[in-house]
């Protein structure tokens, strides 16, 4: 059990953080693909919202491509865009947050960056590509050109197939839905920004995220 314990724990140590670099990787390898602009415009915007908010994969996307959960997945109607003030920004509601699961809800603001991974552009872009979807209040906020749900897998599966050639996963280690969040945490901590601060932004209650 130990081993097996270790093993987890260096396999978790193997998680690289995405960095500014790491990002303009992903958007130089984006344009290259063969994914559909549909499928471009969603893996853009699950990494710029997960990387400037801090989220956790399942904040944003569903867990099941063929079915959802309203309670717990995040719907088009949790999704608010706000670009018409003086400070753009989307309001997320977060229904399941992991420090206290389903029923405490909570809005995060994300806002406008002015440069080349800003979130209001990204999701503005992604929205504009459904439009044969039709954006639903009541259907999931993050689908693919089939109208199905996009998930938190199938993004980490973008991912790997996008930076697999550049980036040697069994050396260097993975960058996964989870490599977003550490990735803003430790840019923060290199920026010299309070523990309280990152915490805030992170949305942690304890000192987990020092880890």
């Amino acid at each position: 059990n130990m081993d097996k314990l270790m093993d987890t724990l260096q396999a978790k140590s193997k998680r690289v953080a995405v960095t500014i670099p790491i990002l303009k990787l992903i958007k130089k390898n984006l344009s290259k693909s063969t994914f559909d602009k549909v499928r471009k415009n969603l893996i853009w915007t699950t990494s710029t919202l997960a990387f400037t908010g801090g989220f956790r994969v399942h904040e944003l996307l569903a867990r099941e491509r063929q079915s959802f959960d309203p309670l717990v997945t995040l719907l088009g109607r949790d999704v608010v865009l706000n670009d018409k003030n003086k400070h753009p920004h989307i309001q997320i509601l977060l229904k399941t947050q992991k420090k206290d699961r389903i029923g405490k809800n909570e809005v995060v603001d994300v806002f406008k960056t002015d440069n080349f991974f800003c979130p209001i552009k990204a999701f503005k872009k992604y929205k504009k590509s459904v439009s044969t979807l039709t954006f639903s209040s009541q259907k999931p906020s993050f689908r693919t050109a089939d109208g199905k749900s996009y998930t938190g897998k199938m993004f980490n599966e973008d991912l790997k197939k996008l930076l697999e050639s550049v980036i040697d996963y069994r050396s260097m280690g993975k960058i996964s839905s989870h490599s977003f969040r550490i990735g803003i945490t430790t840019m923060l901590g290199k920026l010299g920004f309070s523990d309280n601060d990152i915490m805030a932004i992170g949305r942690w209650s304890s000192s987990a995220f020092e880890l």
